[in-house]
């Protein structure tokens, strides 16, 4: 059941979460990780292993994978009533890159009556698509393919970032998005999400150190694997 706006409280949320386990029952693998927690305001890089233990975090986070075992508490709500229930607004992901075909403006809003076109602009803005985009012929309603085309590919992360940051989310994460860029996009990127006044805790999932360096706090996740 969605959230109603006087339900969702304004500004970065705590997060926390127990002892959790992972269970692949496909491949055998085991994954632990210790309990944590994040202070409001936050900007926390997760450092994982080559099992994408910071990955799995984050992915459960934002309510797209189950842990087995484990509770997981986004501003005192259960993580699937704070990433489903609130719609964008408590939590927001930008990870893989998943473009649909449609335009610009859709693949930014995805419906949501909330995001008008003054937080389009603002959003597109930060991460400095706004001129990209309105430099095509049909500015926002440029139609993108699901590969993304014709967007290049450091736009194409910019328009995830644009997405998860849409709905004013209180806990921004960030999967990965930040990982093979030039040192260049990563500042960049990096100072789109991080200003002063910034609505949202910030976590970082990520296995680069230059990564890890921006944020103020980092957890390494080095679960036990079985």
């Amino acid at each position: 059941i969605r959230l109603k706006p006087g339900e969702i409280e304004i500004g970065p949320t705590d997060v926390r979460w127990g002892v959790l386990n992972f269970h692949d029952h496909a491949t055998g693998k085991h994954l632990h990780i210790p309990a944590n927690e994040v202070t409001p305001g936050s900007t926390v890089a997760l450092v994982g292993d080559q099992f994408g233990a910071s990955s799995m975090l984050v992915k459960s986070l934002a309510g797209l994978v189950e842990p087995n075992d484990g509770l997981i508490e986004i501003g005192g709500l259960e993580v699937l009533r704070a990433s489903y229930g609130g719609g964008g607004r408590i939590v927001g992901y930008a990870g893989a890159i998943e473009i649909f075909h449609g335009t610009i403006q859709e693949n930014v809003d995805l419906g949501r009556n909330e995001v008008g076109h003054a937080r389009l602009r603002d959003v597109l803005t930060r991460v400095g698509l706004w001129d990209d985009a309105i430099s095509f012929p049909e500015g926002l309603r440029t139609r993108v393919h699901t590969d993304g085309a014709p967007l290049s590919m450091t736009q194409r992360r910019k328009l995830m970032l644009a997405r998860a940051m849409a709905g004013g989310p209180r806990l921004l994460l960030i999967d990965g998005l930040f990982d093979g860029v030039s040192d260049e996009t990563r500042q960049q990127l990096w100072d789109a999400v991080n200003y002063d006044g910034r609505p949202w805790t910030i976590l970082l999932a990520t296995n680069d150190v230059k990564n890890a360096n921006l944020c103020d706090q980092v957890i390494h996740l080095a679960g036990n694997h079985a």
